[in-house]
């Protein structure tokens, strides 16, 4: 048997959590679901594992194990690095350390969005002198090492050495995490952000049985999802004065005539498949949301949950409507405003 991988891209505030709860681990959520995560009934947010590795064991029986966030992983405590990515995790800390340094230059005028890039920045950094940073899908965090090159705030060419050598550690760790699932058959699945030639390195080498689905946003749901996740982010439990930030807050996104060039929508390019998020939430279409539970080989939970499946998707939906409509209520108008034309 050979290691199957599969990786889901979920644009930040289309779900993710969401669908890992439902797609990905299928009947398994009790096990999946982080305890200590940002669970949030008030904005209708939800905190669950998105890696999973499955085990055949010796009866040939699969059994879907999870891994626990900044913890050793329960299925890889027994590896380290070898020999040459040890050598390489102490030789990059440096570069990443002067990334660092970049990234707190250009953004100083930015408080608040500066301290989050950071705080993702030093947990890569963190993983990476731990020796671990190999086995997790760090690939969230590591795109803020070089989230202002290129623009117009950055002009030193140091930068862009420093970004291809951190690209080039990311890719061998990444291909020494495939290496290790192949050596054991082990399937390994996943729910991130981004295809990782965009957040870890183009030069990536990708398995033969790497197989990849991305989710396409057109622009009326890119701006509905750029609103809710900035509900869901500014009102935690912690943080119920929000609504000032919203306040007067207008419509600023253009509609673009093409999907295709919508920033949002780079990793359906570079994917073997797609879904529509349209489809998905918006019209709660069987078949679509079918395809998401037969990439993670959870057909036949779906076909003989579908009723109830269906009807959980809608009422995800909903909430996140009724979310929308309590702390953003300019927003939700203009919405159904656009749904209507």
């Amino acid at each position: 048997m050979t290691a199957k991988f599969r990786e889901f891209y979920v644009p930040p505030g289309a779900g993710s959590n969401f669908l890992a709860g439902k797609c990905l681990w299928a009947n398994n959520t009790d096990n999946a679901r982080i305890l200590d995560g940002d669970n949030n009934p008030l904005v209708n947010e939800f905190s669950f594992w998105k890696e999973q590795i499955n085990v055949i064991d010796i009866s040939g029986a699969r059994e879907k194990l999870h891994r626990k966030a900044c913890n050793a992983w329960q299925m890889f405590k027994e590896y380290k690095y070898d020999d040459d990515l040890i050598y390489e995790s102490k030789r990059i800390l440096p570069t990443l350390m002067e990334l660092r340094e970049f990234v707190y230059e250009v953004g100083d005028n930015k408080d608040d969005i500066l301290k989050n890039d950071i705080g993702y920045i030093d947990k890569v950094i963190a993983e990476v002198k731990n020796n671990d940073f190999w086995k997790v899908d760090w690939s969230p965090c590591t795109c803020y090492l070089w989230e202002y090159n290129g623009s117009n705030l950055v002009t030193d060419s140091r930068a862009d050495v420093l970004v291809q050598e951190a690209q080039d550690y990311f890719a061998k760790c990444r291909e020494y995490y495939f290496k290790v699932c192949k050596k054991n058959n082990w399937n390994s699945f996943i729910i991130s952000h981004q295809h990782p030639h965009i957040s870890l390195s183009s030069q990536l080498k990708l398995p033969t049985t790497f197989k990849s689905l991305a989710m396409e946003i057109d622009a009326d749901m890119d701006v509905y999802i750029i609103y809710l996740v900035s509900v869901k982010h500014i009102y935690s439990t912690k943080r119920l004065d929000g609504k000032e930030w919203f306040k007067n807050r207008k419509i600023y996104k253009e509609l673009r005539e093409k999907i295709e060039d919508l920033y949002v929508n780079r990793n359906c390019k570079l994917s073997d498949d797609s879904v529509s998020y349209r489809k998905i939430f918006f019209e709660n279409d069987s078949d679509e949301i079918r395809k998401m539970y037969e990439f993670f080989d959870n057909e036949d939970y779906f076909d003989e949950n579908k009723t109830n499946i269906l009807q959980e998707f809608q009422k995800y939906h909903n909430d996140n409507m009724a979310v929308l409509k309590q702390y953003a209520p300019d927003v939700f108008e203009e919405i159904f405003k656009r749904k209507a034309r």
